[in-house]
Formats: structure tokens, sequence, C-alpha cells
């Protein structure tokens, strides 16, 4: 399977028609029935796998390198939705740091 025919799945799956997908995602009429094979430009490539909550990898491959669970994609889509994203980096990193505190303060106590 090629890259253009997982994305013709997923439309069906999400019931949108490629029409529908290229309009909301700015692109030409017919921009993806007629890119061949899996020569899809990167830019246009991303755009699709956010819209449909993909890796780039899968619409490539068809494969993730790396399955994640329900929980992650929702702190992702989070992620993608918040302004300040340095504040939840910098939340996770105390967090991490905590935890790594704490796993050390229990080996010496």
């Amino acid at each position: 399977m090629i890259c253009t025919d997982r994305i013709k799945n997923l439309c069906k799956e999400k019931e949108i028609t490629i029409a529908r997908l290229e309009k909301e995602l700015g692109f030409a009429n017919g921009t993806i029935a007629s890119t061949k094979s899996n020569n899809m430009r990167s830019d246009r490539l991303m755009a699709i796998a956010d819209y449909f909550d993909v890796t780039m990898e899968y619409l490539l491959t068809g494969k993730d390198s790396e399955s994640i669970s329900d929980w992650e994609k929702e702190l992702i889509n989070i992620y993608r939705q918040l302004k300040d994203k340095q504040e939840l980096r910098d939340y996770a990193h105390y967090l991490l740091s905590r935890e790594k505190r704490d796993v050390t303060d229990s080996k010496i106590g």
C-alpha cells in the first residue's frame, strides 16, 4: 500500500472526501490524487499527519516506529493546543527531576 492509499483510508475512516481534506489543508484540488507513490512533499505530508493525528512514518510505511497509548496521544494533543509550551516543558522537567530525586532518596534510605 502506498501513502496515498493510506490517506484515502484515513479519509474513509473520518468520513470525509479527499477534496474536503485538500480544501481544509489549503491544498490545490487534486493535489493528493496526483501524487504518485511516496513522493509527496514533506510539508504536505506533515499537515496530513497532523490532521489525522498519525505519524509521517505511518503515512509513508503503514507502521509507527513506536506505538503510543491513548493517554500519550491525549497529552500530545493538549501540548499542541497550548500557546505557552515552555511552561509545560518546565513543569515536565520539574516532575522528572522530582521522580529521579525520589528514586535516589529511596536507594539511600
